[in-house]
């Protein structure tokens, strides 16, 4: 499972927005486990669905398919026999290596796949056993850049089944934040060898729009299970607050929460606007905020412990607590919704020099704070700097490091020229779904790291 960085949280992390010198606490953003992998389902009721192949298909499988690694392919022809519900007619016979990988274009779909609730394959994998198993990932691949939503499947036994797999348990791929909307390919990538038939390739249709994702009401019946009729809810912008408080000043968070939207708009005008409602939610009490996120988790079929800091965002909602029963609108709450902000914006979820920079960066804003107070406190530590080739590799910045972060980010922008290379530097970053400015550099800035650093 992987773990979550656990870090001691500096003093001045911690505050309100009314205290000066303080920024948010956070841990690391990578911090949800695989799903477990999917299983065979019961035959389902009659629901709406979309094909994405049946193999029926006049002309060459090649035609559709494209073959990666160790693997044949042929389509061979059932007859008569309907093995299974959905399976009948030609299906896809596959032979593959460890490593192989299957996938096609999507076909022009009759529903928008953000409104489908599921993911349908039949398949035989003849080759399975307990002992050797088949497992594979099933990916959704958005077009031009390399974001993809997976889910692992594992098949002990062969037989037709029908595997069905909630779109909203897909795992995003490291570093990204994909939307359904711009998917355009499928691929199925094993992991073991294999001999596999597959048909009926589909999607189920749900009945809400955009239920590909976790609704704000499964969010809102996790978070508040037992005070639903207490929360209250407040809207602005893009923005959405849930809270059980009976004492935050909602409209003082929304204020912060649309000054930090600004001054992101200011920044980066060509990006995209969130197109969906960006979720904060915040807790009364604390216990509450830490056990949301296990319980969260599971309801989508993954695993996730308990955070560790005072805020933390992931899947596409932010969250904190009051720190005490007066509560106060604290920065980490604005440094957390910014993470929930730029997944829309940026496509870009996780806790490197770039996010964590810009959400310090719009954090401060909000709060009225100047990093230059900061950056002068913190060059009274004699260690205060992390190297260039170490703070902005793309990895995970310790709290300690997100004002250092913040302050590369203001000098890119400072100055016209470099403002330029760094819009050139942010394309890149969101088509490769990587933030690493050692890679980068030489293309968008003309010089090396350390020739920057200088």
């Amino acid at each position: 499972m992987m773990r979550m960085l656990r870090v001691a949280t500096p003093l001045w992390l911690i505050g309100c927005i009314a205290t000066s010198g303080v920024l948010a606490a956070a841990q690391s953003r990578s911090s949800v486990t695989a799903a477990p992998e999917s299983r065979p389902v019961a035959s389902q009721p009659a629901r709406n669905t979309v094909t994405i192949d049946d193999f029926e298909q006049p002309g060459t499988l090649l035609a559709h398919w494209t073959l990666h690694g160790a693997a044949q392919a042929s389509r061979v022809d059932l007859g008569a026999a309907r093995p299974a519900d959905g399976v009948a007619g030609r299906v896809f016979a596959l032979t593959v290596g460890d490593g192989s990988v299957v996938e096609r274009r999507l076909p022009s779909l009759d529903a928008a796949l953000a409104d489908c609730e599921s993911f349908v394959m039949r398949i035989d994998a003849a080759s399975a056993s307990p002992e050797r198993p088949v497992v594979m990932f099933v990916r959704f691949h958005e077009r031009d850049r390399r974001a993809s939503w997976s889910r692992r499947v594992k098949i002990e036994k062969p037989g037709w089944h029908a595997q069905r797999i909630p779109l909203r348990t897909f795992r995003a791929s490291k570093g990204a934040a994909p939307r359904w909307e711009r998917v355009d390919s499928i691929s199925l990538q094993f992991r073991t060898p294999a001999r596999v038939m597959l048909d009926g390739l589909e999607l189920t249709v749900g009945a809400e729009p955009g239920c590909a994702r976790p609704t704000i009401a499964l969010v809102r019946r996790v978070a508040f299970p037992a005070a639903t009729a207490d929360v209250r809810e407040s809207r602005r912008g893009p923005f959405l607050v849930l809270t059980d408080s009976t004492t935050l000043d909602t409209d003082k968070l929304l204020d912060a929460l649309m000054t930090a939207y600004e001054r992101l708009n200011a920044d980066f005008p060509q990006v995209d606007r969130p197109d969906r409602p960006v979720v904060l939610l915040i807790f009364a009490n604390e216990s509450a905020y830490r056990t949301f996120w296990p319980r969260y988790a599971e309801a989508l079929d993954m695993v996730m412990p308990s955070p560790t800091s005072d805020g933390f965002t992931a899947l596409g909602v932010a969250s904190g607590f009051c720190a005490t029963d007066d509560c106060h609108v604290r920065p980490v709450f604005v440094h957390e919704a910014a993470h929930a902000l730029m997944e829309q914006m940026l496509g870009l979820a996780s806790g490197d020099w770039l996010t964590e920079g810009l959400a310090t960066r719009y954090q401060l804003a909000a709060s009225g704070q100047a990093l230059s107070r900061l950056v002068q406190e913190a060059l009274q530590r004699p260690d205060a700097r992390m190297p260039w080739v170490l703070l902005l590799n793309g990895g995970e910045v310790p709290p300690g490091q997100y004002w250092q972060a913040a302050s590369v980010i203001e000098w890119l922008l400072d100055d016209p020229q470099r403002r330029k290379q760094f819009d050139c530097f942010l394309e890149t970053a969101q088509q490769n779904c990587n933030t690493n400015m050692q890679a980068i550099a030489p293309r968008c800035f003309g010089a090396a790291l350390a020739q920057l650093e200088r």
